[in-house]
């Protein structure tokens, strides 16, 4: 019988999110707004997916790895992800 810890991953990142506000908001009269709360629905899905992971042993850790902390608040590619 094989160890299931032998096929679990240490941490799984979501690699720059913001990638799809770059690639949805070409000019600053876009829908910044919607854009950046369709991005924290899909990050808060994927989270949601990733508690069951670890619930099932199959991940030990989640996190964001994110070029856009970086970035002044008000940058239409910045977002914080509010928990």
């Amino acid at each position: 019988m094989r160890d299931p810890a032998a096929y679990r991953v240490d941490i799984l990142f979501i690699h720059n999110p913001e990638y799809f506000l770059m690639d949805k908001i070409k000019s600053s009269n876009e829908n910044v707004k919607g854009y950046q709360n369709q991005m924290l629905d899909r990050i808060s899905q994927s989270f949601e997916t990733m508690e069951e992971a670890i619930q099932k042993g199959q991940i030990l850790s989640y996190g964001i790895s994110s070029n856009s902390f970086s970035l002044a608040e008000d940058d239409k590619h910045f977002f914080l992800f509010m928990i």
